[in-house]
């Protein structure tokens, strides 16, 4: 996903952009980079928390049923077994423990 010369941020920020339009941003910082699998892919996944203005939060209206969702929420459905997938774990495990 990322262009060439780009950093993880700057990915992570275009890709922000493209997917919601959103491009309001607080701060950006880099958390952590995974394989998602090191026996058949080589690319490194990036891991960025993003902070953004929520109050001046405009999207498109492709993301009208969009919702901002609580980390506690985000918590329990891990917890639960709600959320399955292994890349979007991986990245909630470094992300959760670079909070700490």
């Amino acid at each position: 996903m990322g262009e060439p010369g780009e950093t993880i941020i700057q990915t992570a920020l275009r890709e922000l952009h493209e997917e919601t339009g959103v491009d309001d941003v607080v701060s950006a910082r880099e958390v952590g980079v995974f394989h998602a699998d090191t026996g058949l892919l080589s690319n490194l996944i990036g891991v960025v928390e993003i902070i953004v203005a929520e109050d001046r939060l405009v999207v498109g209206p492709e993301l009208q049923s969009a919702r901002w969702t609580p980390v506690a929420v985000l918590d329990a459905a891990v917890a639960a077994g709600q959320i399955r997938d292994g890349i979007t774990l991986a990245a909630w495990a470094l992300w959760t423990s670079a909070r700490r």
